[in-house]
């Protein structure tokens, strides 16, 4: 949780789709100050559900089942790039790999 909110920091975006791991109450306040929506289905224990928006629900299935699937390359699961353009650049070649596959 502590590099979320430095991750977040430059971007203009509209929507901010997360996993439940995601779901605080400080970084949903920070992401709607930014001015965007924070799509983060809530802990099932979570005093404070959000409401979310069905349609908006269904962003999170693809990106989370994107990442079970490049975890599967060793390399990006343990990052053993040293420079964020290296890993960024093996991320990209294991999507190319996983769709011409």
């Amino acid at each position: 949780m502590t590099q979320a909110k430095p991750s977040l920091a430059g971007f203009e975006v509209e929507k901010v789709v997360a996993d439940k791991a995601y779901d605080s109450r400080t970084l949903i306040e920070m992401i709607h100050d930014h001015g965007a929506q924070a799509v983060i289905p809530p802990h099932a224990n979570s005093q404070h559900p959000g409401g979310l928006i069905s349609r908006s629900t269904k962003l999170v299935n693809p990106v989370e089942r994107f990442f079970s699937r490049i975890e599967h390359f060793q390399r990006v699961a343990t990052r053993y790039d040293k420079l964020d353009e290296c890993y960024l650049t093996f991320v990209m070649k294991t999507l190319i790999l996983i769709c011409l596959a």
